[in-house]
């Protein structure tokens, strides 16, 4: 397959798009873990990481950076429309899977002859 200069452009044009998103959305982080060190003032060493695992920063970026992948090597017919569907599928259920409900407390054989 050969690349043409228009799908080019458009996919530089989409990735300079998405980087612009990241930026803002850095940002926006940022600025919500600014705002909660200033209310934790005694235990801001420990407060930035905490924040950070609390909000999956890690699981967020790994799919953001594998879906935008996924996108511009379908763009350039890198891998096949089945492919994209496996990694999509896989990251969905990546996702999916991280969101568990509340457990409900269990009760011992103890407690309930007591």
């Amino acid at each position: 397959m050969t690349v043409t200069a228009d799908r080019m452009a458009f996919v530089l044009e989409l990735m300079a798009l998405f980087g612009i998103t990241i930026v803002i959305l850095a940002i926006c982080g940022a600025a919500i873990a600014i705002a909660a060190l200033q209310k934790t003032e005694h235990l801001a060493n420990r407060a930035l990481p905490l924040l950070i695992h609390r909000a999956g920063f890690l699981q967020i970026l790994t799919v953001v950076v594998i879906v935008e992948t996924v996108f511009v090597l379908r763009l350039f017919d890198g891998i096949s429309s089945e492919s994209t569907i496996s990694v999509l599928s896989g990251i969905a259920g990546y996702v999916l899977g991280g969101i568990t409900s509340p457990q409900a407390p269990q009760v011992s054989a103890q407690t309930e002859s007591v």
